[in-house]
């Protein structure tokens, strides 16, 4: 669905390229790819090397001017790279932009956040951050603002960006396009959410096959993420929090299990996680 919107919704007075990275997939895709769009940059990994490491694979082979960074569960509704593009040459040459995400149901997703803090990331972990975001109902901007970061689901930005600010973290599986708008905040570029082109993102789909590997890399990450971005201190502490709630996320997922045997997946997953912790081993899972 992604290359055929990309197709349909590009203006074609634009010359522009798509590459695909391919992290080892075992079916047809390759083939089938190739066969309906014969003009696009196919790269077909011979092992899964991670999301963020495929994500600057492609970055160093782009060619463009601009990128526009989509990932494989995205899909377009309408021309967003001539708005994207738009903003950016006539307004800001140094931002970063993210368009508004969307469910299937054109449910509107978080699409940018404020830059984590010791307080949100034990909130989040503890599952509590949620219940605070439908309390505070958050309305949604309407016109383009700027903010702490934005999904990496979708950015559009220029290719000197790169030579500026270096590609994505990739000791990082998750929170990676958080720490990649840190760093170019840094060095004097806006990230600017731009709610005048929406398209949808299919969430979850690819974490929802593999819990165990999403929700490890999604606490290792975090961890790694306060080591790079945090004092000492926030980061031992948010590390000491992580070792003492997953048992018990992991003891309420048991418990609500006998209703919903699908938790049982998720609270192996927490498991796993928090072995990992134990024996200190933050590397990404695959």
């Amino acid at each position: 669905m992604l290359f055929s919107s990309c197709n349909h919704f590009s203006n074609k007075k634009f010359k522009y390229e798509i590459i695909v990275i391919d992290n080892h997939s075992n079916d047809d895709t390759e083939k089938e790819v190739k066969q309906r769009y014969p003009l696009i940059n196919y790269i077909q990994n011979p092992e899964n090397i991670g999301f963020t490491k495929a994500m600057n694979q492609a970055i160093n082979k782009s060619k463009g001017r601009y990128i526009f960074q989509l990932n494989p569960d995205t899909e377009l509704v309408e021309d967003s790279i001539s708005k994207l593009h738009q903003y950016v040459s006539n307004n800001d040459n140094l931002a970063i932009l993210g368009p508004m995400i969307t469910d299937e149901n054109s449910t509107v997703q978080p699409s940018y956040w404020d830059a984590p803090t010791l307080l949100t990331a034990m909130l989040s972990l503890s599952n509590l951050q949620s219940v605070i975001n439908q309390i505070r109902k958050i309305k949604n901007p309407t016109k383009p603002i700027k903010v702490d970061s934005i999904s990496g689901a979708a950015m559009f930005y220029q290719t000197s960006t790169i030579k500026t600010i270096g590609t994505f973290n990739e000791s990082l599986f998750w929170d990676e396009d958080i720490d990649f708008c840190l760093r170019a905040e840094k060095q004097g570029y806006n990230i600017v959410f731009f709610p005048h082109t929406h398209l949808i993102h299919k969430k979850g789909k690819s974490a929802a096959t593999n819990q165990k590997v999403a929700i490890a890399n999604q606490v290792l990450s975090k961890i790694k993420f306060f080591k790079i971005h945090h004092s000492w201190i926030s980061q031992m502490i948010f590390k000491i929090f992580c070792i003492a709630i997953l048992p018990i996320k992991i003891l309420l997922l048991l418990f609500m299990a006998p209703w919903k045997p699908i938790l049982l997946k998720k609270a192996a997953a927490y498991f796993f996680t928090w072995r990992l912790l134990i024996k200190r081993d933050y590397r990404i899972q695959l």
